[in-house]
């Protein structure tokens, strides 16, 4: 939850511009992703409103934070 939390702050500071459009893998280097269960971390972009997801390979909450912006 607080790596997505982290991009998603990173994001909202304006580094959404340079997402593409569309579902995408958002590559990550986080250290502490090698602590946590598998899995990978998806960017959606449609126009202004961007989605972070966090997708486990097995068992697992997802964990999903979604921004619009004007």
């Amino acid at each position: 939850m607080q790596v997505v939390d982290g991009e998603m702050e990173v994001l909202t500071a304006g580094e959404w511009r340079t997402v593409p459009q569309g579902t995408n893998d958002y590559p990550v280097n986080h250290a502490s992703l090698k602590k946590i269960a598998s899995g990978k971390l998806i960017s959606v972009r449609n126009g202004k409103r961007i989605r972070l997801e966090w997708i486990p390979n097995r068992t697992g909450y997802r964990v999903t934070r979604e921004v619009e912006f004007e």
